[in-house]
């Protein structure tokens, strides 16, 4: 069963082929951008002239009603809901060029891929500290 990726704003599906597709800007540079769905993979399609280097940081937006993908639990990454079957939740991934960091979050848990995926992530579930 195939992966679903989907806007978390319009619910539009990302991924109608086998890339993510998304609306990507870095200073003047824009343009849409092809990301593997599967995770640990950063492979990335730029389109010409789309020039980022390592540590800048990219603004992505949902490609069909362009809402900015910023995740509000913590800026430096950007957020898309995903499915697969009758399980789903979010997919978090670094904006910054080169960081590879993802994190898959559920009701339950909380997956990490990436060379520079933390251990112990951002608490992307919203709940403070305990006293």
């Amino acid at each position: 069963m195939t992966r679903i990726y989907a806007c978390p704003h319009c619910e539009g599906v990302l991924n109608p082929g086998n890339r993510i597709i998304l609306r990507a800007q870095h200073k003047a540079a824009r343009g849409l951008v092809l990301l593997s769905p599967k995770p640990g993979n950063y492979d990335v399609v730029l389109p010409a002239g789309f020039s980022v280097k390592a540590k800048d940081t990219v603004d992505f937006g949902c490609p069909l009603c362009g809402h900015d993908l910023t995740s509000k639990r913590d800026p430096k990454f950007a957020e898309v809901a995903f499915h697969k079957g009758e399980k789903g939740g979010l997919v978090a991934f670094s904006r910054v060029f080169g960081q590879h960091s993802t994190y898959f979050v559920t009701e339950k848990k909380v997956k990490s891929y990436g060379k520079h995926a933390e251990p112990e992530p951002v608490n992307f579930f919203g709940a403070g500290p305990e006293d």
